[in-house]
């Protein structure tokens, strides 16, 4: 075939049949000279005897050579096809190829989605995210050895069967780290004033059902610094157990329509809410702390969007070999994400915050 003339198929119409017969319109270097018929129809080879219909470029099969149908009363999904690998023959059904093409691109089925409603609830997390992300937060990812209170906690366990709340247990920390360095929950007035809470009110996630979904509910342990480990397990498990202990369970019917309001009427109740620290302190708390490793056991640490200007991220705990009085030891590493407002605190008073929280941690004292 001339280098310039058309390769494309070309289809003539007209014929008598529904299906039309391949011909061969260029050679095929080295196929042999074959005279065959494919289920009793015959096939024009253009005298070469090799036959490379369209449907091996489907499967990804192409051998250069193009065909120009013409009519012939034969349909081309019965039609047997040969193709050339590793250097023989080999005949296949052209079903085969229209069935794994078709396989990928499904015309005939349903598409594979389904459409639920947004949960509502979710706006209360969708609206925290988008507050979180005009703080300017610093992060520090630290490991804590938390082996001794584990070790403390699994003898009480096998003593009495009761399961002690280790976040409960990181709430009672941090709460005591905060007080001894309150700059980091300080938060600024509508005037820009700082204002610093004597309390630490310590935001935790509890896990309940909320219209008939698992839901994060933030609970808030009020003055944490003041109260015993025992008894913020105790409020925390009681809230687990029902969450209209929880304000802010009993806050939802509220909520619920407050969440009708589009986005930029809620910003602005926000915004009114934010200028005063009192408020802030009621409804969010002043510290918050997320465990996520009581939901997934694994290690790593989580990056979250805070809207305190204290937060710290609990991750997973795994076993890792660290240095201990000259010696390697396998110890449980608690992977801990702390985050702080840049705005409002330092990087060094930080610093001393999560050194003395990590010292209280690894005591496992209470």
């Amino acid at each position: 075939m001339d280098a310039g003339q058309d390769r494309r198929p070309q289809f003539h119409p007209g014929g008598s049949g529904p299906g039309r017969q391949l011909r061969r319109h260029d050679h095929h270097p080295g196929s042999g000279q074959l005279s065959h018929r494919l289920h009793g129809w015959p096939v024009d080879d253009g005298g070469d005897g090799a036959v490379a219909p369209r449907f091996q470029d489907a499967a990804g099969l192409g051998t250069g050579v193009t065909e120009e149908p013409v009519d012939s009363g034969c349909d081309l999904k019965d039609l047997t096809t040969a193709c050339k690998q590793r250097g023989r023959t080999v005949r296949r059904p052209a079903s085969l190829f229209a069935t794994s093409y078709n396989s990928a691109m499904p015309t005939s089925q349903p598409p594979y989605f389904t459409v639920q409603p947004f949960p509502r609830a979710r706006q209360v997390i969708v609206d925290a995210n988008r507050l979180g992300k005009r703080k300017r937060t610093i992060y520090g990812l630290l490991e804590f050895d938390v082996t001794e209170p584990r070790r403390r906690m699994a003898q009480h366990k096998a003593q009495t069967g009761e399961a002690l709340s280790f976040t409960a247990y990181l709430a009672f920390c941090l709460a005591r780290a905060v007080a001894d360095h309150p700059q980091v929950q300080a938060l600024r007035d509508w005037r820009g004033r700082l204002v610093t809470f004597d309390d630490v009110d310590v935001t935790v996630v509890i896990d309940i059902e909320l219209e008939g979904r698992r839901f994060p509910m933030s609970h808030i342990l009020r003055a944490a610094q003041r109260r015993g480990f025992r008894d913020l397990h105790d409020e925390i498990r009681r809230v687990q157990g029902d969450a209209q202990a929880s304000a802010s369970r009993r806050r939802w019917p509220a909520l619920r329509w407050f969440f009708l309001l589009p986005a930029p009427a809620r910003d602005l109740v926000y915004a009114v809410l934010m200028a005063s620290p009192q408020r802030v302190k009621h409804h969010t708390g002043t510290v918050g702390l997320t465990a996520l490793g009581m939901f997934a056991d694994m290690g790593g640490w989580g990056i979250n969007a805070p809207t305190h200007n204290c937060s710290v991220v609990a991750g997973g705990i795994e076993p890792k070999p660290v240095a201990r009085d000259g010696q390697v030891v396998v110890r449980e590493i608690l992977n801990i994400t702390l985050g702080v407002n840049h705005d409002v605190v330092d990087g060094i008073p930080a610093a001393r915050f999560a050194s003395r929280f990590k010292e209280l941690v690894e005591e496992g004292t209470w």
